[in-house]
């Protein structure tokens, strides 16, 4: 998905899937935050998952 916080060595953010479940996971020095859905999406069908950062913490739509 792309870089978090220009700058920053080491900082990543990602969205994907993992059995079925939509994870966001970024970090940045050493530090590391990943969330997962409880539902799972494995149901053959199309879903749109939004992810982003705000200045005040995190944003997920869905």
């Amino acid at each position: 998905m792309g870089r978090a916080g220009e700058g920053t060595k080491n900082s990543f953010m990602a969205l994907y899937l993992s059995e079925g479940h939509v994870v966001f996971a970024l970090g940045a020095d050493r530090k590391r935050l990943r969330l997962r859905s409880k539902e799972r999406y494995h149901d053959g069908k199309w879903h749109t998952v939004r992810a982003g950062l705000c200045e005040n913490g995190l944003s997920v739509l869905k």
